[in-house]
């Protein structure tokens, strides 16, 4: 997952692959899901809305709700730039 100043963009490959680019401004919400093993294990999935399409799933992240709540943070940071 990589956040810029314009779109977040993130994919996910093994044998299938799940992409998504979405604009800064478009980014209407970051959710996070944790099994009672992945809160254990500090592991989760990280669900990217946006205000016209339907949200992007990327499983087994790492210290979720952690990189949520930078993305949440980092996304208040330009929405408030660009006022």
């Amino acid at each position: 997952m990589n956040l810029t100043d314009d779109c977040a963009v993130g994919k996910t490959e093994l044998v299938a692959r799940d992409s998504l680019e979405m604009r800064n401004d478009s980014v209407s919400g970051v959710a996070v899901s944790q099994s009672i093993l992945g809160r254990i294990l500090s592991y989760g999935t990280i669900e990217v809305r946006g205000e016209e399409a339907d949200g992007v799933r990327f499983g087994y992240i790492k210290k979720p709700e952690e990189l949520r709540n930078t993305m949440q943070k980092y996304l208040a940071d330009v929405a408030d730039e660009a006022q």
